[in-house]
């Protein structure tokens, strides 16, 4: 699925949606697939195709589930996006899906109310 979600996510930022719909919100699921590493290559493709701001600024208008393996690769996902465009994310009931969740960020569940939009009182 890495190919699809790099895809969409190119898609949607070099193709301008973000810049023509700022209040668009899209979640992309497992860290975006391989945006990250990828990111410095779409960087370029952003200057050469003289796009409106940076694909670093309008990587950071998608939102990203945080359902990829713990260490490097979820370390790059957040170094790249930041981790308050972070949401929980798992296959619930897939062979992949850990038993306990033990290192569970207050940041997502805050990210998720933002996303979704919902009322919170702190």
């Amino acid at each position: 699925y890495a190919y699809e979600e790099t895809i969409a996510v190119a898609s949607l930022v070099l193709g301008g949606v973000m810049q023509r719909h700022p209040r668009l919100d899209v979640c992309v699921s497992h860290g975006g697939g391989a945006i990250a590493f990828l990111k410095q290559r779409f960087e370029s493709m952003a200057t050469f195709l003289g796009t409106e701001s940076t694909f670093a600024e309008d990587l950071k208008l998608l939102w990203f589930d945080s359902h990829l393996e713990e260490g490097p690769a979820h370390d790059l996902v957040v170094s790249t996006v930041g981790q308050d465009r972070m949401v929980f994310g798992t296959n619930f009931g897939g062979w992949d899906t850990p038993t306990v969740i033990t290192d569970f960020d207050q940041s997502l569940t805050t990210n998720a109310i933002k996303l979704l939009r919902l009322p919170w009182n702190e």
